[in-house]
Formats: C-alpha cells, sequence, structure tokens
C-alpha cells in the first residue's frame, strides 16, 4: 500500500472518529486562499537549536543541532505515537508530502519530534514510523523529558503538555537560520510546495 494511500484510510478514519476535531484558526494579517477558508498560518522565525542528545527510531544517539544541519533542508514537526487526533493527520500528510515530492525531494530531511518521550522509545517509534511507510531520510526522534521541553521551548512549541500541542510544521532551507512555521492542518500539496521553496534555498514572506 503506497503512503498516499495509507494517509488517506489514516485521515478518513480520524476524521470519522473526531467529528469535532477543527482546524487551527488563521493568525491576524494572514490572509485566506482565494475561493476558500483558509485552514493554517504560515509566518516566518528564527529558532536557536539547542544541542541536546536525541535518539532515533534506530536507537542511535545523535546532536539535535547535528541532525538538524544547516548545510541541509529540513521539515520538523512534534507529535506523540498515542495521539488520536491531529499527529496520525499530521504525520500521514508528511507521508503524502514526501511522495508528491518523489526524487525532487531526496535532499530534504524530515525529522518528526516525539513529546512523550516515557512511552515513546525507539522501539515505538520505529513501529510508529512503520505504519506511515517512513522511509530513508525520516527520523523519529526522543530524548528525557527535559530536553524535549528544552526543544519544544527553543520552537516556540510548548504548550504545556502533550494534549495542549498544537499543529506545527517547521521549514528551513540549507544555510539559513529562518524557518517557516506553519500552523494548522495544511495539506500535502501545501506543504510540498513550502518545501520546493526551501529546497530552492528561498523563503518567501507571501
Amino acid at each position: 500500500m503506497s503512503a498516499a494511500v495509507a494517509g488517506k484510510i489514516v485521515l478518513v478514519s480520524i476524521l470519522l472518529a473526531c467529528p469535532l476535531l477543527k482546524a487551527e484558526p488563521v493568525r491576524k494579517g494572514t490572509p485566506a486562499r482565494t475561493g476558500e477558508e483558509a485552514r493554517f498560518s504560515r509566518s516566518v522565525t528564527r529558532v536557536n537549536v539547542p544541542g541536546l542528545s536525541v535518539t532515533d527510531q534506530d536507537g542511535r544517539a545523535v546532536s539535535l543541532a547535528e541532525l538538524l544541519d544547516p548545510r541541509e533542508p529540513v521539515v520538523v514537526n512534534f507529535f506523540f505515537a498515542s495521539c488520536a487526533s491531529i499527529c496520525p493527520v499530521m504525520t500521514a500528510t508528511l507521508a503524502q508530502m514526501r511522495e508528491q515530492l518523489g526524487r525532487e525531494g531526496r535532499n530534504l530531511r524530515t525529522v518528526s519530534i516525539t513529546i512523550d518521550p516515557d512511552q515513546d522509545t525507539p522501539d515505538v517509534l520505529k513501529s510508529y514510523a512503520g505504519r506511515f511507510s517512513a522511509g530513508p531520510g525520516w527520523k523519529f526522534v526522543t530524548a528525557d523529558s527535559a530536553a524535549i521541553e528544552t526543544i519544544q521551548k527553543a520552537f516556540g512549541a510548548f504548550a504545556g503538555g502533550k494534549f495542549n500541542h498544537r499543529a506545527l510544521y517547521y521549514f528551513r532551507p540549507a544555510r539559513s537560520d529562518t524557518w517557516v512555521r506553519i500552523e494548522g492542518l495544511a495539506g500535502s500539496t501545501d506543504l510540498a510546495a513550502e518545501a520546493r521553496g526551501v529546497l530552492e534555498g528561498a523563503v518567501a514572506n507571501r
């Protein structure tokens, strides 16, 4: 089964199970797209990536600063494996984005950071990654609780607890300290368009 088909099945299941799930509101100053209500906001920010150690789904320890190598384009999101609402939607959307990009996106590193380190061991992360056919170039990482909180705060993503977290994606071009922050349930086509921008080394203030 392709990532796109698997993603659609997950998305339909979540929407049926959670009829009250709503997209994040658009921030003031972010225009809705013509002909439809915007489901997400876009802003430009800077992140001081902490040099903390994280562990990936294969049990390998690495510095987060090294994993988010500034010489390479990257996309980051936060999730937890037992989440039954927005996390599987976000992960499925990332999987669809990567499938849409194909070889064009082979240099885009994807990093998904758990916000539930007590439960999300490397084995749990490996199983979760397998659900979405995550291939090479996509890392799922964990760390101790203090490190995970520090990382979330560095990205402006800390919400006080895993059940309060928001749908957030962060894109950064190579050789840049500027990140694009996407907040809300953006579609895979939206994310693919953003990814193409960072692959070209540009962050447009649109």
